[in-house]
C-alpha cells in the first residue's frame, strides 16, 4: 500500500529540493516545498557539510521508505532500443550491453534503470545509466542527514511517469518539456515512449517566452521533425510570462511536474510495476532487508513463545500421564497381592494376566451351569441300587467324559453302561477296559464317551 505522505528530493545546483506530498484516493497533493542548503556538488561529492535540522526547516524526518531521489540527467546518460520478446526477467542483463555504446563510462562500474514496454512481438526499452560511486555518496550524504531515499529514479522519467501511454497514432513524435528554475527538461517521445532527451540551462531572470526560443533550437539539436508537437508540463507560457516575478512560473510548473510524476510513481495501490530504479543490485534499499530482519525476529519470537508453550503443554501432559501410571501401578500391585496371597508378587501385570486366563479357563468349564452338576448326578444315581459300584474318578470335558470305578463283577460293569445312557446329558459310553482289581474280588473299570 503506498504511503499517506511522502518526500520526493530533486536536487539543484545550489540547493536540494524537497516536496511533502499527500495521497488523496489515487492523487497526490502537494502540501508543501522546502529548499535545503545542499548543493549539487556538495551531494554526489559526498562532503560532509553537516547534518541539517529538519525541523527548523518545519519539517518531520520522514518514514525512508516514503524517500524517492530524482537523479539529475546531467549526470546520467540514457538512449532507447527495440529488443526482441526475450523474457522479461533477462531484460536487464540485455540493457546493460546495449547501454555501454551511448556512454561515455565503463557499464560496470554504472548503476542502470530502464524503462520497458512490450511493443508487438518484442521489447521498447529506455535506459539511463550513471556512475555508481555518484550515487553511492550522494546516498551516504542524504542518509546522514536523514533523509535516505528508498528509490533513487531519473529525472526525466517525471516527464512521463504520470501520463497513459498513447495507443494510437504510434508514430506520432512530440517532444515534452519540463520546466525547473534555471533548467528545462526536454525529453523526446514517440507513441508516447521516450527516445531521447536533454537538458537546457536557462540564466537567472529568463522568463518563458524567452525559453521558448531556445526550444527552437533545441528542435536542431535533437534532430526533430518539422511535424513534431511540443508538450509543457506545467502553466501555459503564455499566461507565466505575464506573471510580474518570472521565478513563480518556474516553481509552479516545477510542482506541477512533481505531483504528475507522484501519481506515476505510485500507481493503484503500490510502487509502479518495473519503476526505473539506481537502486537496484549492490545498492538496493537495505531498510528492506532491516525490515525483513525485524519481522523475521519477530516471528522467531513468537514461534520461540509457541514451542515454550508447546513444551510446557507437553511437560504437563507427561506428568499426569506419568501420575496416573503411578497410581494405576500402585492399584495393580495392591490387587495382585489380593488376588494372589499367598503367593508373592514379582510381576503383577504378567501374574494377574495369568490368573485372568486360568479363571476364564475355568469359566468356560462352568459356562454350562447346571447341565454338568445334572450331569454329575446322573452318574451317581443311575445305576440300580442291587448293582455293588464304586465311583473313583470322573473327568468332565466341553463335550468329553471320562470316568473309573469298581464293581463286583464284568456283567455288572455292562449294567452300569447300559444305566448311565439313559441319562438325557449322555449321547455316548463305552468300555475302554474292565480287569480284576488287585484284590481278585473287584472288578475295575474305565468308561469314555460324549455329553451335551
Amino acid at each position: 500500500m503506498p504511503p499517506s505522505y511522502a518526500w520526493i528530493l530533486s536536487p539543484r545546483p545550489d540547493s536540494l529540493m524537497v516536496f511533502r506530498i499527500r495521497r488523496v484516493k489515487k492523487t497526490w497533493i502537494l502540501e508543501q516545498s522546502s529548499s535545503i542548503p545542499i548543493s549539487l556538488s556538495d551531494l554526489i561529492s559526498g562532503r560532509d557539510t553537516g547534518s541539517e535540522d529538519l525541523s527548523r526547516l518545519g519539517m518531520s524526518r520522514p518514514n525512508t521508505a516514503e524517500v524517492v531521489l530524482l537523479w539529475p540527467g546531467e549526470l546520467s546518460g540514457a538512449g532507447s532500443f527495440s529488443l526482441p520478446g526475450i523474457p522479461e526477467n533477462d531484460l536487464k542483463k540485455v540493457v546493460s550491453g546495449e547501454i555501454e555504446s551511448v556512454i561515455p563510462w565503463d557499464v560496470d562500474t554504472c548503476q542502470i534503470a530502464f524503462h520497458a514496454e512490450r511493443r508487438g512481438t518484442g521489447w521498447e526499452t529506455y535506459v539511463w545509466a550513471t556512475p555508481r560511486k555518484l550515487v553511492e555518496r550522494a546516498v551516504s550524504k542524504l542518509t546522514r542527514t536523514g533523509l535516505e531515499p528508498k528509490h533513487v529514479i531519473p529525472e526525466s522519467f517525471t516527464l512521463f511517469a504520470g501520463t497513459e501511454t498513447r495507443t494510437a497514432g504510434i508514430s506520432e513524435t512530440e517532444a515534452v518539456v519540463g520546466p525547473m528554475p534555471g533548467r528545462l527538461l526536454v525529453q523526446v517521445l514517440k507513441g508516447g515512449f521516450p527516445q531521447r532527451e536533454t537538458v537546457l540551462t536557462c540564466p537567472p531572470g529568463t522568463d518563458f517566452g524567452d525559453t521558448l526560443d531556445q526550444l527552437l533550437a533545441a528542435y536542431y539539436l535533437l534532430e526533430l521533425p518539422e511535424t513534431c508537437e511540443l508538450r509543457w508540463i506545467g502553466p501555459e507560457a503564455s499566461d507565466a510570462s505575464s506573471d510580474p516575478d518570472p521565478a513563480d512560473g518556474w516553481h509552479t510548473a516545477d510542482e506541477e511536474r512533481i505531483r504528475l510524476a507522484a501519481s506515476g510513481i505510485w500507481k493503484g495501490w503500490s510502487v509502479r510495476r518495473g519503476l526505473p530504479d539506481f537502486r537496484s543490485g549492490s545498492m538496493a534499499f537495505r531498510k528492506d532487508q532491516e525490515h525483513l530482519v525485524r519481522k523475521f525476529r519477530t516471528l522467531a519470537a513468537m514461534g520461540l513463545v509457541l514451542l515454550l508453550l508447546g513444551g510446557i503443554d507437553a511437560w504437563i501432559h507427561v506428568h499426569g500421564l506419568r501420575t496416573r501410571v503411578e497410581k494405576t501401578r500402585s492399584f495393580l500391585d495392591g490387587l495382585a497381592k489380593q488376588s494372589l496371597s499367598p503367593a508373592p508378587v514379582i510381576e503383577p501385570i504378567s501374574q494377574l494376566r495369568q490368573k485372568r486366563n486360568a479363571l476364564l479357563d475355568q469359566k468356560r468349564f462352568l459356562s454350562r451351569g447346571t447341565d454338568m452338576i445334572a450331569i454329575l448326578k446322573d452318574i451317581a444315581t443311575e445305576p440300580p441300587g442291587n448293582i455293588p459300584f464304586e465311583m473313583v474318578s470322573v473327568s468332565l470335558g466341553s463335550h468329553r467324559l471320562s470316568l473309573s470305578g469298581k464293581t463286583d463283577s464284568f456283567q455288572h460293569v455292562e449294567a452300569v453302561r447300559q444305566a448311565l445312557l439313559k441319562s438325557p446329558h449322555i449321547r455316548s459310553l463305552s468300555v475302554q477296559s474292565a480287569r480284576l482289581d488287585i484284590d481278585h474280588k473287584t472288578v475295575a473299570f474305565r468308561m469314555g464317551g460324549v455329553h451335551d
